[in-house]
């Protein structure tokens, strides 16, 4: 039995049709007796409900900037659409699923973010955290209980406020807190390449010990956080965590089927 971890993007969930295919091919992943947890991001529809408020937004080192204003929307978002829509599809392919954020239960407790740039800066990112605890408590009995968790990214700031933190660092720190066998992040390209200009320079292996510095000077964007994340479940008892498409399901039947794909990444 293996305990596996999937971080989803909001990219593969901003339409019916690219939901569906996900999870057509995911319903068919799940082997029997293995134990799954699915963490989401929103972006997206988090994008698309800030502008429709006019509530200006933008991302700083990967994180998303998130005011007094924002914060509510995000709730929204993520807490309401994204992780509802998702737990409904997945109890229509059978699958149990209950729906959860970071706060439920104090699972996940943070502390406020902040971005220090190249130069030295520190930018203020709002009421944005990084994880500080998990209690795993809740998680272990659901999954005890054969449901699938579906947890949103927000965690308990100090003031019992809500924390919106990076869906891929989230996903890393409750990966570790489990922990699970493998951590899975979805997005929207292939994995990690040594130019991100030629397609021929995916990165099927990475071990962190060696090629870490090499990397980063071509990630941009959300790769940042996705390497940040893999460190941190990898030095905190994750196996081993995997790129994968999300914008391209087959990439998990792949993976499945043991015919690699992405880009695997290991501590050593």
């Amino acid at each position: 039995m293996s305990k596996i971890c999937i971080k989803i993007g909001g990219n593969a969930l901003k339409d019916d049709r690219r939901l569906e295919a996900f999870l057509s091919v995911f319903s068919n992943v799940m082997q029997p007796g293995d134990q799954w947890l699915m963490v989401h991001g929103g972006g997206p529809v988090i994008a698309g409900v800030l502008d429709q408020y006019k509530v200006p937004h933008e991302f700083i080192g990967g994180h998303r900037k998130t005011d007094a204003e924002a914060i509510r929307l995000v709730e929204m978002a993520l807490s309401g659409a994204m992780n509802g829509r998702l737990v409904r599809g997945l109890l229509q392919h059978g699958i149990k699923a209950v729906g959860l954020t970071g706060m439920d239960g104090a699972m996940a407790r943070s502390e406020k973010r902040w971005h220090h740039d190249e130069q030295g800066t520190r930018h203020d990112l709002g009421q944005v955290g990084d994880i500080r605890g998990v209690d795993t408590s809740l998680l272990l009995t659901l999954l005890e209980k054969g449901f699938l968790p579906v947890v949103a990214p927000l965690a308990l700031a100090p003031d019992f406020t809500a924390h919106n933190v990076n869906a891929d660092m989230f996903a890393a720190h409750v990966a570790a807190a489990l922990p699970v066998d493998e951590l899975i992040l979805l997005t929207d390209v292939e994995g990690f390449y040594r130019d991100i200009n030629d397609p021929a320079s995916l990165m099927e292996h990475i071990r962190l010990d060696r090629d870490k510095k090499a990397i980063w000077h071509t990630l941009q964007g959300g790769m940042i956080p996705k390497l940040e994340a893999a460190e941190i479940a990898l030095k905190n008892g994750v196996r081993q965590v995997r790129i994968l498409n999300g914008a391209r399901p087959a990439s998990l039947t792949e993976w499945r089927d043991g015919r690699a794909g992405g880009t695997l990444i290991t501590g050593e």
